[in-house]
């Protein structure tokens, strides 16, 4: 899940999230890319800013995470709340918002039907749990309410518990599935951001402090599935630690060339202080990553 304009420090301030950082294993030296937020939301999926510097529209031309997925026959979904589907490009719709949404700004998808079809409204994620429908791979934005951009990060963190933990206590939803939260991005001379891993694999109550950033998620999803990289800022980034998981592996050891994990699918979701969400899913397990960005103006020591 991810979240929007808040340094680590800032997001720690606020106690349920802090409180949910105990349950898992906080990555506390997590960067974002730039700023402001779009740039990191191409960067999750693309590996690089593909020109993308603004919060402006952008149709960008170039290989992302939907091919290298596709070629490897990975399912995938990005759920957006308050959109309408059917390959809208509008930049706001609702509290809906493009810049939060990066499948929709590549050609190759936004141009295929097949491929656009797989933008859908968030509604369609508890369709998808009931009816056993899930896709591997999954992405979720909040609106600019739930993600905390338009309300503020008490805001977000009340809503980002709740729908956290309804997820999480859905019967058969979390087997074997890691959940990702982060931020998109901090403030100006600050990116280092709050990035919590979740799940019934992880260790709980752990803090790792290897650098990692956007490239490295996009890196983990690759390594997961056992894709190909697409050559830009994945092919170079520090993939998630396997001593992050109980088991030691964090992914399908029959779906890899080099053993990872025990998990077997990826889902992000984005709140947006300005996030997205994406996750993974694989034979009915999955691995979720869940990003969150908050807002705050305050700042305190890590209670680590």
């Amino acid at each position: 899940m991810v979240l929007e304009n808040q340094p680590i420090l800032k997001s720690m301030k606020n106690r349920l999230m802090a409180d949910l950082a105990s349950e898992g294993t906080l990555l506390v030296n997590f960067d974002a890319i730039v700023n402001p937020s779009q740039p990191n939301y191409i960067a999750m999926i693309a590996g690089s800013l593909m020109g993308v510097h603004t919060d402006l529209d952008y149709d960008v031309e170039g290989r992302n995470l939907v091919d290298l997925m596709e070629e490897k026959g990975v399912t995938w979904k990005s759920y957006q709340e308050q959109y309408p589907g059917q390959c809208n490009p509008d930049t706001e719709i609702n509290r809906y918002r493009r810049k939060h949404n990066p499948f929709i700004s590549f050609n190759d998808i936004r141009n295929n039907a097949t491929r656009c079809a797989k933008i859908v409204n968030s509604a369609e994620l508890y369709n998808d749990i009931e009816q056993n429908t899930l896709p591997q791979y999954m992405f979720y934005t909040p609106d600019m309410d739930n993600n905390g951009h338009d309300t503020g990060l008490d805001y977000a963190a009340v809503w980002t518990n709740h729908f956290i933990r309804d997820l999480l206590n859905r019967t058969g939803f979390l087997n074997r599935t890691l959940v990702v939260v982060t931020f998109d991005e901090g403030v100006r001379g600050h990116n280092s951001i709050y990035t919590l891993l979740l799940g019934d694999t992880v260790k709980p109550g752990h803090v790792d402090h290897t650098h990692y950033t956007h490239y490295s998620l996009l890196r983990t999803v690759e390594d997961n599935f056992n894709l190909s990289s697409l050559g830009r800022g994945d092919a170079t980034a520090v993939p998630i630690s396997q001593q992050n998981f109980r088991t030691g592996r964090y992914l399908a050891p029959d779906r890899f060339v080099r053993p990872v994990s025990a998990v077997a699918s990826v889902c992000v979701f984005a709140a947006v202080v300005g996030g997205v969400a994406l996750a993974l899913r694989w034979r009915q397990k999955r691995i979720f990553y869940q990003r969150a960005m908050l807002k705050s103006s305050d700042t305190q020591v890590l209670p680590f």
